[in-house]
């Protein structure tokens, strides 16, 4: 589930236009979204069931897939022959320490549950996600520390 839309982005972005022949298609955003939506369920995912369908928190997952794809799109921009985009061009700081920054540690405290996500369905117990605890192992090492090896 996609939880931001083009429409969303654009707002974001004043006097962005999508063109097929732009260095950014609208294909390339809607593919943006997804992928920015997928990272943000495998984050998640350990936690709360994905996709997140809640009201309250699909409001804050919604503003972290819109900082995330406004982030890639920034940074495209500055890359190709389009050149940067006018400081008053972004309503949000759109930099690793801005918007972006922020919102990655908001989406890691959810997933480590510092934060609550208010509203998401949380996994039960017996769905969470499995710690792994490897056992001492009795496969006898090739090489030995107080030996002469050679």
């Amino acid at each position: 589930m996609a939880y931001a839309t083009a429409d969303d982005i654009k707002r974001e972005i004043k006097g962005l236009t999508l063109l097929p022949s732009d260095s950014l298609a609208e294909g390339d955003l809607t593919e943006f979204i997804d992928q920015e939506s997928a990272v943000i369920d495998q984050y998640l995912g350990s936690r709360y069931t994905t996709p997140i369908s809640d009201t309250t928190a699909l409001k804050t997952v919604k503003r972290i897939c819109i900082d995330f794809v406004v982030y890639r799109v920034e940074k495209i921009l500055k890359t190709t022959s389009a050149g940067e985009l006018p400081d008053n061009a972004i309503r949000q700081d759109a930099t690793a320490v801005g918007a972006f920054n922020n919102s990655m540690r908001l989406l890691k405290s959810f997933s480590s549950g510092d934060v609550a996500l208010r509203g998401a369905s949380r996994l039960s117990s017996t769905t969470k996600r499995m710690a792994h605890s490897p056992k001492k192992s009795t496969v006898e090492p090739l090489f030995k520390r107080d030996e002469k090896q050679w």
